[in-house]
């Protein structure tokens, strides 16, 4: 509940904030994407775009961090697949183990 109503606390008055910034920087603003060619656009836009940019950039920066972990955790996985056949193998073999021995028991009686 406290996690919830800290969210509530902290990304409200944010998107609030966000949302009164577009509407207070509607005028357009020329942005020169070469030499000769430019392009008008809100002054918002230019902020919404740059947040975005950051976002994706954050976004993929902690993907490729998070590479070794995966690689890691795909070698665990494996390893963990290989070490439960061997079991699987060794108890089968013991259940066979018992078997023999009962038979032999029972045979000498």
């Amino acid at each position: 509940m406290f996690k919830n109503l800290f969210v509530w606390l902290m990304v409200f008055p944010l998107v609030l904030l966000l949302v009164l910034f577009s509407i207070s920087n509607r005028e357009a603003v020329n942005v020169q994407v070469s030499l000769s060619h430019g392009i008008e656009i809100p002054l918002y836009g230019i902020f919404w775009v740059g947040l975005l940019v950051g976002f994706l950039a954050g976004w993929i920066a902690c993907w490729f961090n998070g590479a070794g972990m995966r690689k890691k955790l795909y070698d665990l996985e494996s390893e963990n697949t290989h070490y439960q056949s061997k079991l699987s193998d060794a108890m089968d073999k013991q259940t066979q183990l018992k078997a023999r021995v009962l038979d032999a028991t029972d045979n000498q009686r």
